[in-house]
C-alpha cells in the first residue's frame, strides 16, 4: 500500500504547526521538541514527524513505544493529520542527529537542549567516519584475484 502524499499551503502548514506546539505544550514532561522530515522541508508528506525530549524521570525505556503511539494519536485528532512521534531520549544516534537538523518547535529547558545537542553531535561525528568506512567496505566490489 502506497502512502498518500499531502501538500499544504505555507499558511496551512503554519496553522498545523501552531496547533502541534499548543498540544505538545500540554505535556509537562516534554522539555523540547523538533519538527523534522518532509513536512518541515516543504515536500509532499504523509505524516508530521516530531521528536520530543522528555524529562528523564518521566519514562523508562520499556514505556517508550507506548508513549510514542499514545501521544502521537492524541495529537493527531485535533491536528487532523497523522503524527509520527519519536522520543529523543531513546532514539538511535543517527536518528537523533537527523532530528536535530530539523526545526525547533519550542524549548522549556535550554541547558538540557544544549547538553543533548552537544552529546548527540559529538557522538555522531565520532561515529560517522567509522560508519562511512564500514559502508564502503561492505559495498566494495571484489577485485577477483
Amino acid at each position: 500500500m502506497k502512502d498518500r502524499k499531502l501538500i499544504l499551503t505555507p499558511q496551512e502548514k503554519e496553522e498545523k504547526k501552531s496547533l502541534l506546539v499548543a498540544h505538545l505544550l500540554n505535556y509537562a514532561e516534554v522539555l523540547f521538541a523538533y519538527l523534522y522530515g518532509s513536512f518541515s522541508e516543504g515536500l509532499p508528506f504523509s505524516d508530521i514527524d516530531v521528536g520530543v525530549y522528555l524529562d528523564r524521570e518521566r519514562l523508562s525505556a520499556n514505556e517508550v513505544l507506548q508513549y510514542e503511539l499514545e501521544k502521537g494519536m492524541d495529537i493527531e485528532l485535533p491536528i487532523g493529520l497523522p503524527v509520527d512521534l519519536k522520543v529523543l531520549n531513546y532514539a538511535p544516534l543517527p536518528l537523533r542527529y537527523h532530528i536535530t537538523q530539523g526545526q525547533l518547535l519550542f524549548s522549556r529547558d535550554e541547558p538540557a537542549r544544549y547538553a543533548f545537542l552537544e552529546a548527540t553531535w559529538r557522538d555522531y561525528f565520532d561515529y560517522y567516519p567509522m560508519a562511512r568506512q564500514f559502508f564502503r567496505d561492505i559495498t566494495a566490489i571484489p577485485t577477483g584475484n
